[in-house]
């Protein structure tokens, strides 16, 4: 994801109290060394719900997602 877009949603949800963290240089599976911005949350449906509210023309499709234990990162 690109990184503007991850500051938007992440200062959509800090706006509504939703925990989460920014990851400005996240390499997820098979991205061989790549780097991506990202966006680790517990529940990964505010993402939606962010982009939803920015008006952002986003489906879960676009992204791709590892758990983090009890967080899952979307990038």
């Amino acid at each position: 994801m690109k990184l503007k877009t991850a500051k938007a949603i992440i200062a959509m949800l800090e706006l509504n109290g939703i925990s989460s963290t920014l990851h400005k240089e996240y390499s997820g599976r098979g991205m061989h060394g790549e780097t991506t911005a990202a966006i680790s949350i517990e529940d990964p449906s505010y993402i939606y719900w962010a982009c939803g509210k920015l008006n952002f023309s986003i489906e879960e499709s676009n992204f791709s997602t590892d758990s983090l234990g009890f967080d899952t990162i979307l990038y």
